[in-house]
């Protein structure tokens, strides 16, 4: 429990260091602080509850966790998994869900097959942080494998990576999981 905890809370982060690179109008590097999480006799504030509610409202097979002053929420919602940090005042530090190709919005899907015809969407994550809504979406062509991030109707590619031989390998274990 205590490994799955530290590696998805290291997912995070790197999403987060993936957003912030993401955005050429706002460079900016957060340096975040170690995270200790108490899984254990967790009394979540009523202000955390009700923001997590509005914001989440059909929420499924929730989560929490305590860290200090933040609490770290898993959850499911609309076929996705979800994190989300909260302060014990109910402000919400951030928002990351993990899917795929479907749980894209229209608008964001429309926007990147346009962009990528020739690829195939693998991953979508979106990201919520300082009023920003961020889509980060994996593709793959026989040739290449590419993220990109969209953010207000724009699309920047982030990476681009020729694949090896090996690569298939590798990408199709990440799919399973």
């Amino acid at each position: 429990m205590k490994t799955q905890i530290i590696s998805a809370i290291s997912a995070c982060l790197f999403s987060l260091v993936v957003v912030s690179n993401a955005s050429a109008q706002q460079p900016k590097t957060t340096v975040l602080q170690p995270v200790t999480i108490n899984p254990t006799n967790i009394a979540v504030t009523p202000r955390v509850i009700k923001a997590f509610n509005r914001s989440f409202a059909n929420a499924e097979n929730v989560k929490w966790y305590a860290n200090d002053k933040r609490f770290l929420v898993k959850f499911k919602q609309d076929e996705m998994n979800h994190h989300a940090v909260y302060l014990k005042g109910g402000y919400q530090i951030y928002h990351i869900g993990y899917g795929f190709e479907n749980n894209l919005p229209a608008n964001v899907k429309s926007l990147v097959e346009s962009r990528y015809s020739d690829y195939t969407i693998t991953r979508s994550f979106i990201i919520d942080q300082d009023n920003r809504n961020l889509w980060i979406v994996s593709l793959k062509s026989p040739n290449k494998i590419i993220s990109a991030a969209i953010e207000n109707g724009q699309v920047q590619e982030v990476s681009s990576i020729l694949k090896s031989p090996d690569s298939e390998a590798v990408t199709s274990m990440i799919q399973k999981k």
